[in-house]
């Protein structure tokens, strides 16, 4: 299926400004297409495996050499922009469900897995990392470094722990967490957040001491179990939740965290992932596919927008040039180039057919077919 079409690069209003004239003629042809306000971006769907349709890709990062880390319950993947190669993982870890992947800033990539245990990637290998303390008796659901080098890992039970001078340290409901199965960990305006089944929790750690406060329901979270976190510009943070959508969170210096509002409408079902990607926030649902949502904090309202029912995202991701990468079982698709906007659609003959195209000082926008000059203006 092909939809060629005329797109057009936003540009910042200098260029406006100074009149450059700017045309992009692209023809596109790929077998995935997410739809913008009823208008389809092209894209491409790869395999991970051949006739295994049950493999879901869990967790995904991007290497310092360009090529994707693709983790799933049947093992680690990396993916070139073609196609896949299996890396070996140590039998010495026990499992080869890849539930968590993060890169260090040292560029180490440390890996998660289903029975709590920790590997590092070691060229095409991944081997074990062992710890006075032990493995972990939970899942690890997410590792994180923050801005002061220690290395966070969230676990399906267990808390979080926090590794720093080669010990790890745990947060748990002991220490006044207020949920100790945590989905994602998140650092924003010098906090550790962590998204659980009972809400969202602000973890910090100095000296050896630890420091543990909630934001819940009863704070004005829209629904308790917050699996999804995502930081925005200005000390913003969305929670993406089970069943209720999304708040939206502020950092206010001594005041601290505090929820601008909990009540945009929203029918897309559960909350499964999320990237900020070009202003914009992409939303992976479990009834609706992908939904861009424009959030709007100064007054904490949305807009969303269904791109496509179906599509299949159970995970976002975008990788250093911005193309936002969308996964679900054995699929990893490129969804867009979100600086990429559908201005009008034309027919295979008459797209084939344009042989210039301007943009004017007043946004109107001239394309030649033939011998016509045809004007648009969105």
């Amino acid at each position: 299926m092909s939809f060629p079409a005329l797109y057009i690069l936003q540009f910042h209003k200098w260029l406006f400004r100074k009149a450059v004239l700017l045309f992009v003629l692209v023809f596109l042809a790929g077998t995935f297409f997410a739809v913008v306000d009823g208008q389809p971006l092209p894209g491409n769907t790869y395999l991970l495996q051949q006739g295994s349709a049950n493999v879901r890709i869990t967790c995904m990062d991007q290497h310092t050499n360009g090529y994707l880390l693709v983790g799933t319950q049947v093992g680690l993947f990396a993916f070139n922009g073609t196609s896949f190669e299996k890396l070996i993982i140590d039998t010495a870890i026990g499992s080869q469900n890849v539930t968590a992947i993060c890169r260090l800033p040292n560029n180490e990539v440390w890996l998660g897995f289903q029975n709590g245990a920790l590997g590092k990637l070691n060229g095409k290998r991944v081997v074990a990392q062992a710890y006075e303390e032990g493995r972990f008796g939970k899942a690890i659901t997410d590792i994180m470094a923050d801005s002061k080098g220690r290395v966070w890992c969230a676990t399906a039970g267990e808390g979080v722990y926090c590794f720093e001078v080669n010990h790890w340290y745990n947060f748990n409901t002991d220490d006044g967490m207020s949920d100790s199965y945590v989905y994602q960990l998140l650092e924003s305006s010098g906090t550790i957040m962590a998204g659980t089944d009972a809400g969202i929790n602000m973890l910090g750690f100095s000296k050896g001491k630890k420091q543990v406060s909630f934001i819940t329901s009863a704070n004005g979270l829209s629904d308790n179990i917050s699996q999804v976190l995502t930081a925005l510009p200005n000390r913003y943070v969305v929670v993406g939740h089970q069943d209720k959508g999304l708040s939206l969170l502020q950092y206010s210096g001594s005041k601290g965290w505090s929820v601008v509002n909990a009540k945009m409408p929203w029918h897309f079902g559960a909350v499964l992932s999320m990237s900020y990607v070009q202003n914009k926030l992409y939303v992976a649902t479990s009834d609706s596919g992908l939904v861009e949502a424009n959030v709007f904090p100064a007054n904490g309202n949305a807009m969303f927008s269904r791109l496509q029912a179906g599509l299949p995202a159970q995970l976002t991701f975008a990788d250093s040039q911005a193309n936002l990468w969308l996964a679900s079982y054995n699929k990893l698709s490129l969804s867009l180039q979100p600086h990429l906007h559908l201005l009008l659609a034309l027919n295979s003959t008459a797209a084939a057919s344009i042989h210039a195209s301007l943009l004017d000082r007043s946004g109107g926008y001239w394309y030649g077919i033939g011998n016509t000059l045809h004007y648009f203006n969105p």
